[in-house]
């Protein structure tokens, strides 16, 4: 019995460390040498923490499970993430700017050790790196999170759901906390890299990270229904304080939108028009103005700059829609290699300026995965979207005021819109995607969980209180 208590530990554990890592974005190290000094720039493959966190936390799953001789137990992710990693390998194999590379690597190459170290160039180094990662946010991480949150190894059911969600609150409030503090640390004169970012790499990256987590903590807000107007006043102050920290007007649009989104959802229109209202209010003549990130945010919603008439964004959504719209390239199905976007959109700026960088985390996910793994590879992602889109509208509709679902649905909407300004597949940011998939299905089979309603937090995986049925307690 002490060994099955000290495994369940270790499993409680591994699920909270897994909820708090993904909640940030601390870069670790790098793989691959700086050159810039030496007046050239190689891609460099970041090591976030998030990512380390996850593949560690599977070590652990996979030698419990194999230990309890519980694989055919667990609940394993559907056929469209699958079928998202079959393209990204599709891709991979049927790149011609990759396989070009790997045929020139080879041609200079004698003896087999040097063939077997020729395979591995840049392009191919690219491909590998992302599709593992890939794989960790729409196979691993929601093989994960599921199955600790709703563990079936040791033969009876065992949910953590409260623990989870308690968790990702606390980790959000603390992130929030963290950005707020380094508001009021800014000075008068600041610069983009200056403004609130809290453990992100970039202020874009903490945007977009806000705009992804925020709906599941409204959607439990307004779910209190026995206080209407003090969880309306809650849902618009979150969402009026974590606004305050942005500078980015399309994660505060996503935040608003979300509340109005989970509003609907949870059927309560007396609480939707008044939450619309105020973000409405904030967005258009509050936030641009508020403090001292208001150069920023204003400077941000112009299509131009001091020193751009078009802003290196858009110029680069026009030169990805010419490499996509362009015949005389190969892979508009299967896509230049995953990772390979850097690789091959540089020579299509042709007479467009292409002096400044692009600001961090803030290209168009949709378009570099376009070019990336082609709109098979791109299908594939938005079908892993709709999929648990639909799971998570087929336990709204089993249960009529399930806010996890309405907090999913909106997450899912919120992710759509937000990667067309800040992509959230990329070091760590994923991890947050592969947790709200996972919720879909914990909301939707809630009445599997044989717990006794309790009042601690900790008390949902107790093993005493498993011999008891009673409702969800998420």
């Amino acid at each position: 019995m002490k060994n099955k208590n000290w495994g369940v530990t270790l499993d409680v554990i591994t699920l909270c460390a897994l909820i708090i890592a993904m909640c940030s974005q601390i870069n670790l190290g790098d793989i691959g040498r700086d050159t810039t000094a030496d007046g050239y720039v190689t891609k460099q493959l970041k090591i976030a923490l998030p990512d380390i966190a996850l593949f560690a936390c599977f070590a652990w799953f996979f030698v419990r499970t194999t230990v309890l001789h519980a694989w055919k137990k667990l609940w394993w992710p559907p056929f469209p993430c699958w079928a998202l990693i079959f393209a990204l390998i599709v891709s991979t194999l049927h790149s011609r700017p990759l396989l070009n590379a790997v045929s020139e690597s080879m041609a200079e190459a004698n003896g087999w050790k040097e063939i077997l170290k020729s395979l591995l160039v840049m392009q191919s180094k690219e491909a590998i790196a992302e599709t593992i990662q890939f794989a960790g946010y729409f196979v691993i991480g929601p093989l994960l999170f599921v199955n600790l949150i709703h563990d079936r190894r040791s033969g009876v059911l065992v949910s953590r759901r409260r623990l989870a969600l308690w968790t990702f609150f606390l980790t959000l409030a603390a992130v929030f906390m963290y950005a707020l503090l380094q508001l009021v640390q800014t000075k008068s004169n600041l610069e983009m890299a200056d403004a609130p970012r809290a453990l992100f790499s970039s202020p874009n990256a903490y945007a977009g990270f806000c705009a992804l987590a925020l709906p599941i903590l409204l959607a439990r807000i307004l779910s209190y229904k026995t206080s209407g107007q003090w969880a309306i006043g809650l849902s618009v102050l979150a969402v009026v304080g974590f606004a305050a920290t942005l500078i980015s007007p399309w994660a505060t649009l996503a935040l608003v939108c979300s509340l109005a989104v989970v509003g609907l959802l949870l059927r309560a229109p007396r609480r939707v028009l008044p939450a619309i209202a105020s973000g409405a209010i904030l967005l258009l003549l509050i936030w641009p103005r508020q403090g001292p990130l208001a150069p920023l945010r204003q400077e941000f919603m112009h299509v131009g700059s001091s020193t751009e008439k078009v802003r290196k964004r858009y110029i680069e959504w026009y030169v990805g829609v010419a490499r996509l719209a362009d015949r005389r390239e190969a892979g508009f199905v299967s896509g230049a290699g995953p990772g390979n976007y850097q690789f091959n959109i540089g020579s299509y700026y042709s007479r467009l300026p292409n002096k400044k960088k692009m600001p961090p985390d803030s290209n168009n996910l949709f378009l570099v995965q376009a070019i990336n793994i082609g709109v098979l590879g791109l299908g594939a992602i938005l079908w892993v979207i709709w999929y648990f889109a639909g799971v998570a509208w087929s336990s709204l509709k089993k249960y009529s005021d399930d806010w996890l679902a309405a907090g999913v649905l909106a997450s899912l909407l919120a992710w759509v819109f937000i990667n067309f300004f800040h992509a959230l597949i990329v070091r760590g940011t994923g991890m947050v995607l592969a947790f709200i998939l996972s919720l879909a299905i914990i909301a939707l089979h809630r009445d599997d969980e044989p717990i006794q309603e309790t009042t601690s937090l900790l008390d949902d995986f107790e093993p005493q209180n498993l011999n008891e049925a009673g409702p969800s307690a998420g």
